[in-house]
């Protein structure tokens, strides 16, 4: 892959322009006109030189799109890149990295037949500098396990971007069914973003006593519909993997969090809603999980602690 256009300059976005950028693939960053001079200084990742990457508006020429990484929140994912459609070509392939379901959806009605969507579960750690967006912080190396999610290219398509980014120096790997590992992340999104938002707490902090409860009454709650989504249980069983998770990225702040601080919607109507949308197609009640999306759906957090 020669070129590739990034759309939604936020942390993720920026890590993976940073890299490739850095391999020397052509990097373009659709931007909206305003934020345009944020990285007229190029981009960066941590302490490396800055990387010069074209910037793009949509009232500006260029070619045709053919290989674009949709980097924006799940909750933007399809009112961002509708502007950008007509800049797609006909075959063009499209990698979304957003958390949970249904933004995979979402931007799948509004593609082509011949054009190719590919999702993916990432689990690198990053933020932006509080001190110039225009640079990142790889806090945590983790990997991105990608596939396809519809249109015409298939195989080929996953192969591309998985050689890519390896070749960037980031962990990728492929998949033949995307939507169990999909599933996986959701439920260990589930499980853990929303504490950590309603807390306001890093997540190794789930780890305590009196925080672990909680997640776990989720996790016990969740025990009849289990059975019924397309994902497998650990071996060593969901408890362990989720104090696994909370050990290994113990020192972060989770993006619900993160975009509660921020005063930005939270991306709970991709994360806890689908369960209980699965709930109730099987006729399963989740009351902690309704009562948790509807009080952050609605801002209802609770006053900081002491």
């Amino acid at each position: 892959m020669q070129s590739v256009s990034v759309l939604g300059a936020g942390a993720l976005g920026l890590l993976y322009a940073s890299h490739w950028a850095k391999a020397g693939v052509k990097v373009e960053l659709l931007l909206r006109a305003d934020q345009i001079s944020r990285f007229a200084q190029g981009i960066g990742c941590q302490d490396q030189p800055r990387l010069a990457v074209t910037l793009r508006s949509l009232d500006a020429p260029g070619a045709p799109i053919s290989h674009l990484l949709l980097a924006t929140k799940a909750t933007q994912a399809a009112s961002a890149l509708t502007p950008w459609l007509v800049h797609l070509s006909d075959d063009a392939q499209l990698l979304m990295i957003q958390n949970g379901l249904g933004s995979q959806q979402q931007v799948a009605a509004l593609l082509k037949p011949t054009q190719t969507l590919l999702a993916a579960s990432v689990t690198e750690g990053a933020y932006r500098s509080p001190a110039d967006p225009a640079l990142v912080v790889h806090a945590g190396r983790g990997e991105t396990r990608l596939g396809v999610w519809s249109g015409a290219q298939a195989i080929s398509g996953v192969e591309t971007w998985v050689g890519s980014l390896q070749q960037a120096g980031l962990s990728a790997s492929a998949v033949t069914d995307i939507l169990p590992v999909l599933w996986e992340k959701l439920l260990i999104n589930d499980l853990i973003n929303p504490l950590t938002a309603w807390h306001q707490v890093p997540n190794g902090e789930l780890l305590r006593r009196d925080l672990e409860t909680q997640w776990l009454a989720l996790l016990d709650e969740l025990g009849p519909l289990l059975p019924w989504l397309p994902l497998s249980a650990p071996a060593k069983g969901w408890p362990a993997r989720i104090r696994e998770v909370l050990t290994a990225t113990a020192a972060n702040q989770s993006s619900m969090w993160q975009d509660r601080l921020a005063g930005r919607p939270t991306e709970v109507d991709f994360i806890i809603l689908p369960l209980l949308e699965a709930a109730q197609q099987r006729g399963l009640s989740l009351p902690r999980h309704q009562a948790l999306w509807q009080a952050i759906r609605q801002g209802e957090w609770p006053p900081p602690a002491d």
